[in-house]
């Protein structure tokens, strides 16, 4: 076993207490490997991995890339369920793509990890008032109110 290899994981993820003196590591090297948390530096490598694909997701997408780019998110939080740029940008595609209710999901996820979604939140209410603006334009179109008329006459009468 190298001691260099495992203070240097100590110092690139952040940890303490990992690693042994070399002189402890040469008589005990089963009891250094127990003695690193292992769990905890592949937590912060899932972190870590996490949240360089939900980066390398493009903010601006062609219509027919959504399902991968939402693939890579879903790979990402498959990874580390905590991580707000995944969860961001997810949520984001939602919004654009109308499934709101999924968009909800993760800004509730976003509240409870303590993110800022005011934006996101935002964004929701600009889409449902522009939904609701279209469906009440589509109702008010003069072909729209003739169906109404006919649909609302008696059919014994036609």
């Amino acid at each position: 076993m190298c001691p260099d290899i495992i203070s240097e994981a100590e110092k690139l993820f952040g940890i303490s207490g990992c690693g042994m003196s070399y002189a402890a590591q040469e008589g005990e090297a089963d009891e250094a490997f127990t003695s690193c948390d292992y769990l905890e530096l592949q937590k912060q490598q899932n972190e870590d991995w996490a949240k360089s694909i939900a980066q390398s997701v493009p903010d601006s997408i062609k219509d027919g890339d959504w399902r991968e780019v939402l693939d890579k998110l879903g790979h990402a939080l498959s990874l580390d369920p905590k991580c707000a740029t995944a969860l961001g940008r997810r949520a984001q595609i939602y919004i654009r793509t109308g499934r709101i209710s999924h968009a909800q999901a993760d800004i509730k996820s976003l509240e409870r990890l303590e993110v800022n979604v005011e934006h996101l939140q935002r964004q929701v209410d600009e889409y449902i008032r522009g939904k609701r603006r279209s469906e009440r334009h589509h109702d008010s179109s003069p072909s729209r109110r003739s169906e109404k008329r006919e649909s609302s006459t008696p059919k014994s009468q036609i």
